[in-house]
């Protein structure tokens, strides 16, 4: 399944992004765990923190120009295909990981889930995280919503969302929170998709490498200038609109790095990667916890001795395993697809699936994320 557009119109560029996203986002999971676990993660903490920047600013840059061409398709459609998959992803892969989490136990400050209500309470309270499938859904409907005002005016709007809840009112849950400070993101992708496009295709692999090391030096450099004044993250937050642009910052460089390795054989297994993110992002979770419990049973001392090495060994080895997991469950794919599009055929693809294709064969379509 793809967040937006068809293959033959996605750019490798795009699916590098996504790339980079996703492995960032395997990276915070893999830290977390490492870190409930009761394991030294030396310098993982710091080094997660300023990704938060570019984390899922990037991602839903990305997912924002996926989705912009199915702005104008009607509502029918879009129930029928992007948020019936996604509600339905959010809901059945949180009922998944309630249930191995309340075999596999690890010490979380916030829980999942702990009881019936709990779980009634993730449709409206997102607590899991998987909250990045409730936001598109979120999402795709405030821009269908809002789709005939000017961009200048959603964006503005979004922009002022953004700084309040970096700086005065957060709402108290990760999740709102985060969707609330990073739908400007979303909305710049959606709203700004054939400028965006544009620009970086003029901007090329020289120029893109020019704009990566120049603002890596100058975001580094600015880190450590404000290290050495004593200046930290929680500081720098309070100050009106800088949060929301150091992760304009960084989703420049991020664009530039993966404009950059989207034209190198190196590349390649990233951007690969980045076209089968949601098999990734639903399942990581749950296998980092069983890696993470299976470690700790097995190898004790040696877990506590390499623990800031358990981190990336963990991305590593969590990864195949993620699509590995997806690829043995083709025997159910409503695991990764909504029961609806599956029995059913979708509004308007009949041009493409032809005339004689019964609703059956829609049960095969492979899944692409």
């Amino acid at each position: 399944m793809e967040i937006g557009g068809d293959e033959s119109e996605r750019l490798r560029w795009i699916d590098a992004v996504r790339g980079i996203a996703i492995l960032l986002i395997v990276l915070w999971h893999a830290y977390l765990f490492t870190k409930f676990t009761g394991l030294d993660v030396g310098y993982w903490e710091t080094i997660n923190q300023s990704l938060r920047l570019i984390r899922m600013p990037l991602f839903f840059l990305a997912s924002g120009i996926l989705v912009a061409g199915a702005l104008d398709r009607p509502w029918r459609h879009l129930r029928r295909t992007k948020l019936a998959t996604w509600l339905w992803m959010y809901v059945l892969w949180a009922l998944i990981t309630v249930g191995v989490f309340s075999i596999v136990r690890w010490d979380r400050p916030d829980p999942p889930a702990d009881s019936p209500w709990d779980l009634v309470q993730i449709i409206v309270w997102p607590n899991t995280g998987l909250w990045y499938l409730y936001a598109l859904a979120v999402f795709l409907g405030v821009s269908k919503l809002t789709r005939t005002w000017p961009a200048l005016v959603v964006l503005g709007l979004a922009a002022a969302l953004s700084i309040t809840t970096f700086t005065w009112l957060p709402i108290g849950n990760f999740a709102l929170d985060s969707m609330a400070k990073f739908f400007v993101f979303y909305a710049i992708g959606a709203r700004s998709d054939q400028f965006l496009k544009a620009r970086v295709s003029r901007l090329g692999r020289g120029r893109a490498l020019v704009v990566l090391v120049t603002g890596s030096l100058l975001g580094g450099g600015g880190l450590m200038a404000l290290q050495a004044t004593g200046i930290t993250g929680d500081d720098l937050q309070q100050i009106p609109a800088v949060p929301l642009l150091l992760c304009i910052i960084a989703c420049v460089v991020g664009v530039c790095l993966a404009v950059v390795l989207a034209e190198y054989r190196l590349g390649r297994p990233l951007v690969a990667l980045g076209r089968r993110t949601l098999p990734v992002y639903v399942s990581n979770e749950i296998v980092l916890g069983c890696l993470t419990a299976l470690m700790v049973l097995a190898v004790p001392h040696v877990a506590e001795r390499i623990g800031w090495l358990a981190v990336p060994a963990l991305v590593i080895v969590a990864l195949p395993l993620t699509l590995l997991l997806q690829r043995v469950s083709s025997f159910a794919p409503w695991l990764y697809e909504a029961p609806i599009r599956m029995t059913r055929p979708v509004p308007g693809r009949n041009a493409l699936a032809g005339r004689g294709a019964s609703r059956g064969c829609l049960l095969h379509r492979r899944v692409r994320s």
